[in-house]
Parts: structure tokens; C-alpha cells; sequence
């Protein structure tokens, strides 16, 4: 089917989806498989035109990646099953995780290498315990907060200015790998675990450091 664009299979009994027999499709730019029984989501690579993709209300599907493409809508409420979400290296400007609130247990979360400028909802992403949102340039403000963070990867956002992960479950952090991130000014690691701190000569820039209400015996500016 060379001339598809849009696809719609949402309601119905697939329970596997293989999307690398659709490599002769290189004009699909929409997928529904929403409301299914979906356990596996594979070929990913062979939906290389797909923007928007929807696989809302498929409960046993517990691993989704999708890296690499085109995406930059991605609809997955009622995916109550999800444990781990990678939609790296797609073409997504925003990020909401207040839809997300339907998939209490998502702990690894990566949208790495996108063009994102706004990550918002972090409150819906409550069992998040990793999250990776390197090479994202052009975010400039992040607040992840009283969340369950315990890993948190963020090399190569250069347009980075206020990081604020207060409320969360980190035991160290080392600063030297934000020296890609020139304009980090406020930081704030408040109330969380932390034994360690380390890695300051990578936070030139910042101004304002919070570190109020963690474990350190020790620390040191130089």
C-alpha cells in the first residue's frame, strides 16, 4: 500500500504489531492502535514517516521504543501496564506528563535527542525514577519535583539556565557533566538523599544553589 498516509486500527484484538512490514508504506504519517491488546510493539524502524502515533488503552503492553523517527505526537493514556517509555531521537517540541498519570508504574522515561523547549506535568510521572533528556538544546527551564528520581541525564542541553530536582530520591550528583549546559544559573537539589556532591568545577555559571535538607557531611565549592 505505497500511497497510505493514515491508518487506523484502534478496537480491535492485535495483540503483537510489527511495523517493519510496513517499509512499503513511506508515506504513513498516522497510526491508531489505540484500544487493543497489544503485549508487543516491534519494527519501529520501519515506520520512519510516522508523526503521530496512538496506542492509548492498550493495558499490557509494559516496554514501548520508539527512537529515531519522526514522531512528535505520541498519545498512550490508559497504558496502565508501561514500565518503560524511549521515544529518543524524534522530532517532539513539548512534553506533557500529566497524561500520564493512567501508567503508575513508568519508572524509565528517555526522550533524549528531540527538539524539546517545554517538559511539563512532571506531578503524572510519579514512579518515574529515571530520566533522560539529553540533547534537548532548547529547553531552558526544568522543574521535576517531589517526585521518586534517583537518576537523572541531562549532557548536552546547552540552553539550560534553572534545574530544579528538590523533593526527589538522589544520593550523589556530579556536576561535571552539565559543562555543556554554559547558562545553568539556579539549581536546586533541596530535600532529597544526597551523601555526596561533586563535579562543582561543571557548574560555573550557577549562581543560586540550593542543597538544603540532604545527607552531606561535607561539602566544597572549589
Amino acid at each position: 500500500m505505497t500511497g497510505l498516509t493514515s491508518l487506523n486500527l484502534s478496537g480491535n484484538n492485535f495483540t503483537s504489531f510489527d511495523g517493519s512490514s510496513y517499509t512499503t508504506s513511506p508515506s504513513l504519517a498516522t497510526l491508531n492502535l489505540s484500544s487493543n491488546s497489544l503485549t508487543s510493539f516491534t519494527g519501529t524502524s520501519g515506520l520512519g514517516a510516522v508523526t503521530s502515533l496512538s496506542l492509548s488503552d492498550n493495558a499490557d503492553l509494559t516496554s514501548l521504543s520508539f527512537s529515531n523517527g519522526a514522531l512528535s505526537t505520541f498519545t498512550g493514556t490508559g497504558m496502565t501496564g508501561l514500565t518503560a517509555l524511549n521515544l529518543s531521537g524524534n522530532l517532539f517540541t513539548s512534553f506533557d506528563g500529566s497524561s500520564y498519570t493512567t501508567s503508575p508504574s513508568l519508572a524509565t522515561l528517555n526522550l533524549s535527542s528531540n527538539s524539546l523547549t517545554s517538559f511539563t506535568g512532571a506531578s503524572g510521572l510519579g514512579a518515574v525514577t529515571s530520566l533522560n533528556l539529553s540533547d534537548n538544546a532548547d529547553i531552558t527551564s526544568l522543574s521535576f519535583t517531589n517526585g521518586a528520581l534517583s537518576t537523572f541525564t541531562g549532557t548536552g542541553m546547552t540552553g539550560l539556565t534553572s534545574l530544579n530536582l528538590s523533593g526527589n530520591n538522589f544520593t550523589a550528583f556530579d556536576g561535571s557533566s552539565y559543562t555543556s549546559s554554559p547558562s545553568l544559573a539556579t539549581l536546586n537539589l533541596s530535600s532529597n538523599a544526597l551523601m555526596t556532591f561533586i563535579g562543582t568545577s561543571g557548574l560555573g555559571a550557577v549562581t543560586t544553589l540550593n542543597l538544603n535538607s540532604n545527607e552531606l557531611t561535607t561539602f566544597s565549592g572549589t
